[in-house]
């Protein structure tokens, strides 16, 4: 197994805010993704409604000594996608802070990667610099959107732009 779940499933369950539909696919896929043969060489944590500062992201995604992913999922009733993108930067901003590294220059963007999953949408046309938004599709490893997870869980071989052990 190339990745762990945080909290385990049996504590998932007992959840007093039960995951969306939406998040608990996201999750399902997640774990089918990691246990392809393309990450098997590489370990994942994933934490499901992790608290951090004063804030539940919804997935916060680790790779120790490597990186990490902050998801946010756009469930029917969640906000708009651009305050959903701004709640992402901000996680990761305050996690960046947190465990002391400069928010400037390429380092920010690669140790720390933020996304929203729309469920409910095919595609967008709008992009946005710091925060890739996913699709149902991307998680189709049967075609081409393979590759869209594929860079975005890009392992980073740059010693400098990796988490370090703390």
């Amino acid at each position: 197994m190339t990745y762990t779940v945080f909290p385990n499933e049996e504590q998932i369950a007992t959840f007093k805010t039960k995951l969306t539909d939406e998040e608990a696919w996201l999750l399902e896929k997640l774990k089918d993704v990691f246990s392809t043969p393309g990450y098997k060489n590489r370990i994942f944590e994933i934490h499901v409604k992790p608290n951090l500062f004063l804030g539940k992201p919804d997935f916060i995604i680790l790779e120790p000594e490597y990186s990490g992913w902050i998801i946010q999922v756009n469930s029917e009733n969640s906000p708009i996608l651009e305050q959903l993108i701004k709640e992402v930067e901000q996680y990761k901003s305050e996690l960046i802070t947190d465990v002391g590294i400069s928010s400037q220059g390429a380092k920010f963007g690669l140790i720390i990667r933020t996304a929203v999953f729309q469920p409910n949408n095919d595609s967008q046309t709008e992009s946005y610099p710091h925060t890739k938004i996913l699709f149902k599709n991307d998680f189709n490893t049967s075609n081409d959107n393979a590759t869209t997870l594929s860079s975005y869980f890009e392992q980073v071989f740059k010693k400098d732009f990796r988490l370090t052990q703390t």
